[in-house]
């Protein structure tokens, strides 16, 4: 069998629930809104949060292609290094043709390089002045790029497979008496001249001419003096006819013994062995001859050595003037960019301040129009204003002398009131004095007529004080005479102390209370309705009808209080309070 609960509570539950009803509404709408607001901020965080992370994604991107392209750079540049030293060093031990070969090779590459500069260039350009105009770009101008850098890049890769056809196709040969270095040089000298030209050219401004004139007859100048070089240490070489024998056989014999021997030196110390192998190699030729003939092999090889190291030393520096040049041209740009800027600023400048000045003149102008009508017009007011003060001093000085004239005649009637009012006076202070003459005769025979009353008064009033005492007399021997009779008839003694004493009644401590007062019970303290009306006890009421008042929770809700929110406290005006 359920228990069942009692009214009081039903009664709050049911208040309860309905208040919960009718606040829940609210609490879910507002809920639903904040929910929505927060979606939003949520979704516009995310939204900054993938933005961000594709921006940060593509600058790490953007810098790894950098910083990847810096490395191949200088892996380049150490390769190139590295290659010239070993190619300096196995140069001894290459035979001629291979090393007229590799120039040739050389010549092939610069050529090739310098074909693909103004290409380069030209996309270059485009790419700058599409963006310049990023607003006018077309899909057609994007595909005709597009095309282009394709067939740049077809053209480069067919570039690029004819090269290495060429270098595997590539083998040793026979020396050659012709004056083929000097030929090489001056094709890298002029392939040189023509990347110097290219470079110029390829810039999208006009390059300053005089920096070009100096890089120009710099480069000029290195080429002349390296040729200049070769035809000096050349112009003592003999031909092989002349010896009567064959230096390449000299030159093989002395490769045998490495190059150990042969250093670099301009007087480099041969064994004599060396002297008698090659003539026993010869038998025909004499000791002289073959020591003529090491001699002259040595000074061919010392003289390639010095033609790889002058050409070696031409290519670095022409690459260095070259970057030099294009380093120059980019600061020149730079330079000229900035003083165009500057010379634009300071056209807009005196444009501004052109502007500014027949602005100001014409507000100038402006300003004295206003301030000529403003001075007329304050002179006309000033004008006006004179006159009416004059107009109206002149209405004060008749307004004057018309009030000097009253006051003239008031005080000339003033005057004749004074004389009048003091003949008056002198005649009242007479008729006065003739009053207080009268009044004191009056006075004395009044004075004489009170003293006269007032014994009288004292007369009738001994009388009456007399008479008085007489029958206060007379009442108090009737009294006795009464109370001797009582006690006569009565046999009562006199106790005048007991007829002065307090009655029982009126000696007791404690106040009379009535029946009535005494049989109705007023309650001070809380009443029934004040301890159902109190929160807190509904509260532990309920714990106790739920079997929650020995918990945790229970305790902690009895124990720490119990806020009663405004809505749920006993107010007449709260219309969801319970009237119990």
């Amino acid at each position: 069998m359920a228990v069942r609960k009692p009214l009081s509570v039903l009664r709050h539950e049911s208040s309860s629930m309905a208040f919960s009803a009718e606040t829940q509404a609210a609490a879910v709408a507002e809920w639903r809104a904040r929910a929505q607001r927060d979606s939003e901020v949520l979704s516009r965080i995310t939204s900054r949060i993938k933005t961000h992370k594709k921006s940060a994604e593509a600058n790490k991107l953007r810098g790894r292609w950098l910083a990847e392209r810096a490395a191949l750079e200088r892996e380049t540049a150490s390769s190139q290094l590295e290659y010239d030293k070993a190619w300096a060093k196995i140069s001894n031990l290459v035979p001629e043709p291979v090393v007229v070969e590799q120039g040739v090779c050389e010549r092939k590459w610069l050529e090739l390089l310098n074909s693909f500069r103004a290409p380069i260039a030209d996309i270059r350009r485009e790419c700058s002045v599409v963006r310049q105009r990023p607003d006018t770009i077309t899909r057609e101008d994007v595909v005709a790029l597009r095309t282009e850098l394709s067939n740049f890049r077809n053209e480069l890769s067919e570039a690029i497979k004819a090269a290495e056809r060429e270098m595997e196709s590539v083998s040793e040969t026979e020396e050659t008496e012709r004056d083929f270095p000097i030929d090489v040089l001056r094709g890298m000298i002029q392939s040189s001249m023509e990347s110097f030209t290219t470079i110029s050219e390829s810039r999208v401004g006009k390059p300053n001419k005089q920096l070009v004139d100096i890089y120009r007859n710099a480069l000029e100048d290195e080429g002349n003096n390296v040729i200049n070089q070769l035809e000096a240490c050349r112009s003592g070489k003999r031909s092989a006819t002349e010896w009567g024998m064959d230096l390449r056989k000299v030159s093989m014999i002395l490769k045998t013994y490495g190059s150990a021997s042969m250093g670099d030196a301009e007087t480099p110390v041969l064994p004599r062995d060396i002297y008698d192998r090659v003539q026993q190699s010869m038998p025909g030729v004499s000791l002289e001859s073959v020591r003529a003939a090491v001699d002259e092999v040595v000074r061919q090889k010392q003289e390639r050595l010095l033609v790889r190291s002058l050409t070696l030393q031409y290519k670095r520096r022409s690459s260095e003037l070259l970057r030099s040049f294009e380093k120059a041209l980019v600061a020149d740009e730079e330079i000229a960019k900035v003083v165009n800027c500057m010379c634009e600023e300071a056209r807009l400048r005196e444009e501004r301040r052109k502007e500014k000045h027949e602005e100001l003149e014409q507000l100038r102008a402006i300003r004295e129009a206003k301030n000529l009508a403003q001075q007329e017009a304050d002179e006309a007011r000033a004008k006006v204003e004179r006159e009416r003060q004059q107009k109206i001093l002149r209405i004060r000085e008749a307004e004057f002398q018309e009030r000097l004239r009253q006051l003239q005649l008031y005080q000339e009637q003033q005057k004749e009131l004074q004389e009048k009012e003091n003949a008056i006076k002198q005649a009242l202070a007479e008729e006065e004095a003739m009053k207080k003459a009268l009044q004191s005769e009056q006075n004395a025979k009044r004075v004489a007529e009170r003293q006269k009353e007032y014994q009288e008064k004292c007369r009738l009033r001994k009388e009456r004080q007399h008479e008085l005492e007489k029958l206060k007399t007379a009442r108090e021997k009737t009294l006795e005479a009464f109370f001797k009779g009582i006690e006569q008839r009565l046999g009562v003694a006199c106790d005048p102390e007991r007829v002065m004493r307090g009655t029982a009644s009126s000696m007791q401590s404690e106040a009379f209370v009535p029946f009535a007062e005494a049989a109705r019970y007023v309650l001070h303290g809380y009443s029934e309705d004040d301890v159902q009306r109190d929160p807190r006890f509904r509260l532990q009421l309920a714990l106790l009808e739920a079997g929650l008042h020995k918990t945790a929770y229970g305790r902690e809700v009895i124990t720490q209080g119990y806020r009663v929110a405004a809505a749920q406290q006993p107010s007449g005006d709260n219309p969801f309070s319970l009237n119990f």
